[in-house]
Order: structure tokens, then C-alpha cells, then sequence
């Protein structure tokens, strides 16, 4: 029998911990699983390369059986999800819905009923920083009556919805790192682009590093390359998305 009770102390704790997103993943899914929710999908919008409209939302971590989610993306069902079609209108609100009734007749979710989810919880989640919406979402669902589910869920929406944000907060900057093919910066090459972010000249960051003023302009140079950037501000702004730097 699932085990209905949500105890962020126990079957979530490790969320706080852990930095890899696939471990992040799989200790969110376990404590899930072990409440009936067994069917979790995570996305993004894809925003770098689509206008918001027509953003593209393919799963980058899902329980659901993995012929549905290929069979899914190759037919492009992301443009006309109503679950996406919700983050896409860049709505908050979190819904819980039954996969067969609540957006009315949809070949997808009744397909998507058919694959195991039967219903539900969609959480609206933050996009990278300095956009405006959210920018990916995480359906929390189950194959169970959904009636049973839809109480379940009533019953710990809100702690759901944190559970989905913590486990985000720590995810996203990697899961986007790794969409984007970007290369993980060396700690040099993340002090120097963060000291660009905060203002500071290649003179300024060579004194405060000590080091040479070449050494810091090769470490600039390998960042953007590993990101990706035509720039130093477009290497920032992407080191940001990946949470490869802060500015505090």
C-alpha cells in the first residue's frame, strides 16, 4: 500500500543535499512513488530558441514508460499538451487535474491515461534567471482511481509544490548546462567570469586573484568557449542560466 504520509524529514531530506540532478531526481521520485505518485514528469520551455507561444517542452526527466515518452516527442504532442500549454501561457497556479476530464476531450491525455497517468498535480516552475514566467513545470501523477488521487493531492498540494521548487532550485542550472552542451568551467575560469559579472576589470581581477593579467584574459577565453558565448556578456548571462556563477 502507498504510503500516503508526506514527511519532508525522511523521504525528501536528501533533496537538501544533494547537487546532481539525477540524484536530486531520484530522491524526489522514491518518496513520490512511496505515496501512489508514480508517474512524474519534468520540462522545460525552450525559450533560447522558440518565442514563449511556441516553445517547445519536451520531457528532460520522466517515470512514465519510456516508449510514451519517445513516442510523445517524436509526435511534437509538447505544442499541443494542454499541460504545457498552461506554463506556456505563463500561469503560476499549480492544477490539479484528471487526466481524461479536466481540459475536456484531448487525443494526448487520453493517450497519456493509457501510458499510466491517470491524474494528477501540474507545478508551474521558475525559467532561467531574468525571464519573466515560468519557464518549466513538473507534473506530480499517478495511475490510481482518480478520485483517491485527487484527494491525495488536495490533502499536501502545498508541500508538493515546495517539494517541486526545492528539488528545481537545485536541478534546473545543470539540467540546462546539460540541454545546451555547455562544459562545466574550471574554479579559476568561475572566479574570473564572476568577478566580469560584479563589474571588475582584467587589471581588477588579476590584483584580487593573484594573478597574471593573461592568465585571467585565457581563463575568460576558455569560459566562453566552454559556454558557448560570442561574448563575455553572453558568457555571464549563461554561466548565470547554468548556475555555474552567482552575483551576491
Amino acid at each position: 500500500m502507498p504510503n500516503r504520509d508526506l514527511s519532508l524529514g525522511d523521504d525528501f531530506a536528501g533533496l537538501l543535499s544533494e547537487r546532481d540532478p539525477d540524484r536530486r531526481w531520484s530522491v524526489l521520485t522514491r518518496g513520490l512513488a512511496r505515496m501512489g505518485l508514480d508517474q512524474v514528469n519534468y520540462a522545460f520551455l525552450d525559450m533560447a530558441t522558440y518565442d514563449r507561444m511556441e516553445a517547445r517542452g519536451d520531457p528532460a526527466m520522466s517515470t512514465m514508460r519510456s516508449d510514451w515518452i519517445e513516442y510523445y516527442t517524436e509526435r511534437m504532442y509538447d505544442m499541443h499538451d494542454p499541460l504545457v500549454g498552461h506554463v506556456r501561457a505563463a500561469r503560476y497556479d499549480p492544477v490539479i487535474f484528471e487526466t481524461t476530464t479536466h481540459y475536456g476531450p484531448s487525443q494526448i491525455l487520453n493517450e497519456a491515461d493509457e501510458a499510466g497517468l491517470a491524474g494528477g498535480i501540474l507545478i508551474p516552475l521558475p525559467g532561467a534567471p531574468g525571464t519573466l514566467g515560468p519557464g518549466a513545470g513538473i507534473v506530480m501523477g499517478s495511475g490510481m482511481d482518480p478520485a483517491e488521487c485527487r484527494r491525495l493531492l488536495e490533502e499536501h498540494g502545498p508541500r508538493l509544490v515546495s517539494l517541486a521548487h526545492l528539488f528545481h532550485a537545485g536541478a534546473v542550472g545543470e539540467m540546462m548546462r546539460r540541454r545546451y552542451g555547455a562544459a562545466k568551467l574550471t574554479a579559476r575560469e568561475r572566479d574570473c567570469l564572476q568577478a566580469v559579472a560584479r563589474g571588475q576589470r582584467v587589471s581588477g581581477i588579476a590584483h584580487h586573484l593573484a594573478l597574471a593579467e593573461v592568465t585571467v584574459s585565457l581563463h575568460l577565453k576558455n569560459a566562453r568557449y566552454k559556454l558557448g558565448a560570442r561574448s563575455l556578456p553572453e558568457a555571464v548571462a549563461r554561466a548565470l542560466l547554468f548556475q555555474q556563477i552567482e552575483v551576491a
